[in-house]
């Protein structure tokens, strides 16, 4: 029987046609571009206000922004948070299910100027769109190492970023440990292909160690 061709399968020809539209210098920006875009277009209800997924579940409330607000003041006075002294008569943080105390990411959003001694919610809405982009962009970059081409790249990055898991949870722990697979899977590829197998093996195993501590 013959096939009948996909609506998005873009043969090589029309997309190197494309791309010969580009300066070569912006060529490699394309897709991760692209995807930044569509995702922060389907994340615009978030950005401009109009909904706040703070409100979507009371945890948030009484879990993760807490624990957000103690390390943002822990981090001015330049100290670890690695002990809790406000619940159970102190617990260590690290022994939480999901303690994100080592998370590099999220020095990003405690290190955002504080309002009346809290972080503003719009910081935390432009972080949680971000931890989105990432996710994509990482979902984007491991179709490349497969070889996808560009605009089917853009669709696996994007459906990532805005659809299972990772589109679905408001728990923005669970969101940033979801950033780090697609690269782990991406570094062991190409140690797994021999293509400076040391290094990136190195880097596939910190990234896997990096997430135990973001969620």
């Amino acid at each position: 029987m013959p096939q009948i061709p996909s609506p998005l399968d873009v043969s090589p020809s029309t997309e190197t046609r494309l791309l010969s539209l580009v300066p070569r210098p912006l060529r490699s920006l394309i897709g991760p571009a692209a995807v930044v875009l569509l995702i922060c277009l389907f994340q615009w209800p978030i950005l401009s206000g109009i909904y706040k997924f703070e409100f979507s579940s009371p945890d948030l409330a009484n879990m993760t922004f807490p624990d957000f607000e103690i390390r943002a003041h822990a981090l001015r006075e330049g100290v670890i948070p690695i002990w809790n002294p406000y619940q159970f008569a102190g617990e260590p943080a690290l022994g939480h299910v999901k303690p994100a105390v080592l998370d590099p990411l999220s020095f990003l959003l405690l290190a955002a100027p504080l309002k009346d001694g809290h972080i503003a919610l719009r910081y935390i809405d432009a972080y949680f769109v971000f931890l989105h982009c990432l996710a994509g962009l990482a979902a984007y970059f491991l179709a490349r190492e497969l070889r996808v081409r560009i605009p089917l790249s853009v669709i696996a990055g994007v459906f990532y970023a805005v659809g299972g898991m990772t589109g679905n949870t408001g728990w923005i722990e669970f969101l940033t440990q979801l950033v780090y697979p697609p690269l782990v899977l991406l570094f062991l590829l190409r140690s797994l292909r021999g293509r400076r197998s040391l290094a990136n093996a190195a880097l596939s195993g910190a990234l896997l160690g990096i997430s135990w501590f973001s969620g």
